[in-house]
């Protein structure tokens, strides 16, 4: 229960901060503290620096979770669970590479292939997916021996 209200949660949050605009608005001050910190000339070492720690905390993150999930998660529901948290898992380094916004991650997120839709898009479907599974495995429609 504590999960399923902490992926809602989550959900609610990234959809509040979507209608305020709130993410772009910490992006802009970012870029105004900056310049006002006369820093701005030379980001793109500092920026490939966090882009690295951040891909390398997200993936020992999922790893490590990966590991703990298979070695003690057993049952569909708990697996939908498990979906949904990483479904939240993912959609939080989406949007940490967004805020770091080096102009290399940015061509990747925000080019021709649209990883950055892809990424919270398919976060979002996996993390209903799993609800509307886990919902239905309690009515007993999936998996019933009738």
């Amino acid at each position: 229960m504590r999960c399923w209200a902490g992926v809602a949660a989550f959900f609610v949050l990234l959809a509040v901060s979507r209608a305020f605009n709130i993410e772009e608005t910490l992006r802009a001050d970012l870029r105004d503290w900056l310049k006002a910190e006369d820093l701005r000339q030379g980001r793109r070492s500092y920026q490939g620096v966090l882009i690295a720690i951040a891909i390398a905390a997200c993936a020992a993150i999922g790893l490590y979770c990966t590991y703990l999930m298979a070695r003690r998660i057993s049952g569909r529901r708990n697996i939908a669970v498990a979906v949904a948290v990483v479904s939240s898992g993912a959609m939080t380094a989406l949007i940490a590479m967004r805020l770091i916004s080096l102009h290399a991650m940015d061509v990747l997120l925000f080019g021709p292939l649209k990883l950055n839709w892809i990424g919270d898009l398919g976060s979002t479907a996996a993390a209903m997916g799993a609800a509307a599974y886990y919902v239905l495995l309690l009515k007993g429609r999936i998996g019933s021996r009738r």
